[in-house]
């Protein structure tokens, strides 16, 4: 079997790069048929592609949330789909890893995962509004939100500052605090399955695939990445203070019983601007990954990806 192992050297702030020097030696023991594929800027989705398409007949990412999602975009995108994506997680957040149930030690997982038996896993298939019709934007695979979230990963990839010499979960949590301060609302319409779920000004609105994001925040704990069914949660603003008291309800796990908060659950969402603000655009992320749209639609894929990792959480 010959594994394609997706090494990404900038994330988690340098996570990525000890890892693989703890684990390099049992990859090999492990996965004697292996090349290394370092991914550039930019590029990861497509470099992955190009390696399933080649000779990979299983990749092993070692990555953050936006490393295993532009995995999955990649494998999706190429002539063989079914190929098997594996993970060891070493981003900031790990968020799309805290589905699964991992045995400790970096070698251990790796042994959990050699001899894991491949399953299917959801995703979300992202498109957006142009010029009359629906384009094709992205994969997801944990979570694609609209607002704040959108407006904080943004932030973050301008870099720069002294924050980004922090811890990467000090630095997100960071980043989310002054990100909210300096938040303007968009209104925005959400819709799921047809349905209105929110219409108003948003401070975040959550499609989820996956139960976590934002580096630990537990979205709902009803979520499956196997259920066939994306869970969406739309919190409404409520100036700084109440945006501010918002976070500290996700930080809790106390939202989903906050009166700003809507809940709902379906296979396709449309997210789009009120019918006053159609020139905005939204801060959209999908797995950590900033992108620009204004109408957009998520549609869950069920059991489109193969993947061979441990147990999901019960």
């Amino acid at each position: 079997m010959a594994l394609v192992v997706v090494k990404n050297p900038v994330a988690g702030g340098g996570r990525s790069a000890a890892l693989w020097n703890a684990c390099r030696g049992r990859i090999g023991e492990l996965f004697p048929d292996h090349r290394i594929v370092e991914t550039l800027p930019g590029q990861m989705a497509e470099q992955v592609r190009a390696a399933v398409e080649a000779d990979g007949d299983r990749v092993l990412v070692l990555g953050g949330d936006g490393t295993i999602g532009a995995a999955a975009h990649g494998i999706l995108c190429s002539s063989r789909p079914h190929t098997p994506l594996s993970f060891l997680a070493c981003g900031t957040g790990c968020d799309f890893a805290r589905n699964y149930q991992w045995p400790g030690a970096p070698e251990e997982c790796l042994e959990a995962l050699a001899s894991a038996t491949p399953g299917l896993v959801d995703v979300i298939r992202l498109e957006v509004w142009r010029e009359g019709q629906w384009f094709a934007l992205t994969h997801a695979l944990n979570i694609a939100s609209v607002g704040v979230s959108g407006a904080i990963i943004a932030r973050m990839a301008g870099r720069g500052s002294l924050i980004d010499r922090l811890p990467p979960t000090l630095r997100y949590r960071l980043h989310c605090i002054f990100g909210i301060v300096a938040y303007r609302s968009r209104r925005v319409e959400v819709r799921v399955d047809g349905s209105v779920l929110a219409d108003g000004p948003i401070l975040v609105a959550t499609v989820c695939n996956g139960g976590w994001f934002g580096s630990g925040l537990h979205v709902h704990p009803q979520t499956r990445p196997d259920d066939g069914l994306l869970d969406v949660v739309a919190a409404g603003c409520g100036g700084v203070a109440g945006n501010l008291a918002m976070f500290a309800a996700f930080d809790r796990g106390t939202h989903l019983v906050h009166p700003r908060v809507a809940y709902g659950r379906g296979t396709v969402v449309e997210i789009a601007p009120a019918a006053d603000r159609q020139n905005e655009h939204a801060f959209l992320e999908a797995d950590g990954e900033p992108y620009r749209g204004d109408r957009l639609r998520l549609t869950v894929l069920p059991g489109a990806l193969t993947v061979a990792l441990p147990p999901l959480m019960s």
